[in-house]
């Protein structure tokens, strides 16, 4: 696959420790990652200001594809919940990317699609407790 191999020679490999920020929510991307080792919390935060977690991020997941896509702010916050490695890209390279290769479209597609089904199991797990559970 060679889009695949071209994309990963522009990739800048970047190492975090565990407890890093890699994408903070409210700022827009400049870059996309690629989760390549370690594990990163997803989180949000609702209108009322709490904290949500809506899962785990392993490797081969791209981080905040959403904001990445859209060229919007970041609705979730990345944090390493373990040491990790990134693929870092610039966000045009990997938008150009993507639309060249039909593979990797589908494979973000199948990625939106999956963090939209977390999101939906997030709220109605969360609608299902009864309000002294939910604090």
């Amino acid at each position: 696959m060679e889009g695949l191999n071209h994309l990963v020679k522009i990739a800048e490999p970047i190492h975090y420790p565990a407890g890093t920020i890699l994408i903070t929510e409210g700022r827009a991307p400049v870059r996309t990652l690629l989760l390549l080792e370690g594990e990163v919390c997803l989180t949000t935060t609702s209108r009322n200001g709490r904290q949500l977690s809506f899962g785990m991020a392993r490797p081969g997941e791209i981080l905040g594809l959403e904001s990445a896509i859209l060229g919007d702010a970041s609705q979730i916050r990345a944090e390493a919940r373990s040491s990790c490695s990134v693929a870092s890209f610039r966000r045009l390279d990997f938008l150009t990317f993507i639309l060249r290769n039909p593979g990797a479209c589908k494979g973000a597609a199948r990625e939106l699609a999956d963090s939209y089904a977390r999101m939906l199991k997030l709220l109605a797990q969360r609608h299902a407790q009864p309000k002294w559970a939910q604090a």
